[in-house]
């Protein structure tokens, strides 16, 4: 692809409010924008941050997180409820506020307006807790990804389908992996 071929591109995205990166082919042709995310400082950043937006466009894009502690799952969910009815919401608001906070680290002020599959590799420390129970988990996150605007809804027509995986290690967490459809 020519330089001016990514210098019409770059205008385009710009037009459509979708900057692809800063304009600029020569360092003294350059003229950085104020409002660029990227906040790139050379032309040839530039260039190739515009490369790489292209080629982003073109493949499905993956964004991905982790929690790394163990979540509360749906036993220790169900006893709380019991025990008390405030006590199994106070429950899942402290997990997930935990889970936006890590959410806001890692993903910054991240938005997906597109469809997505949700991939969640749940890493235990021991093999005490059933499946199911672990998973329950997921409830707190997809409605953590909705509270701080990640994703605009966890219905069907956004999280498509979502891919459970189980591991063991010393130290428990969840990697959670959206990817785009």
């Amino acid at each position: 692809m020519k330089y001016t071929e990514l210098i019409e591109s770059c205008r385009k995205s710009i037009e459509k409010g979708c900057c692809g990166g800063c304009q600029g082919i020569e360092q003294e042709e350059y003229q950085g924008d104020p409002n660029c995310p990227y906040r790139i400082p050379s032309a040839q950043q530039s260039i190739a941050q515009i490369k790489l937006n292209l080629r982003n466009r073109r493949q499905k894009m993956k964004y991905k997180f982790e929690i790394d502690k163990r979540l509360a799952g749906a036993n220790e969910f169900i006893k709380k409820a019991y025990s008390n009815r405030h006590a199994g919401n106070n429950l899942k608001q402290e997990e997930q506020e935990y889970i936006k906070w890590c959410i806001r680290k890692q993903l910054g002020n991240l938005k997906i307006d597109k469809p997505v599959i949700g991939r969640f590799t749940w890493i235990e420390g021991n093999k005490r807790r059933d499946l199911d129970n672990i998973c329950f988990a997921k409830k707190f996150i997809l409605d953590a990804l909705v509270q701080s605007g990640v994703l605009v809804d966890d219905n069907r027509k956004i999280v498509t389908n979502f891919i459970d995986s189980f591991e063991y290690a010393d130290k428990s967490k969840v990697i959670v992996e959206l990817e785009e459809i």
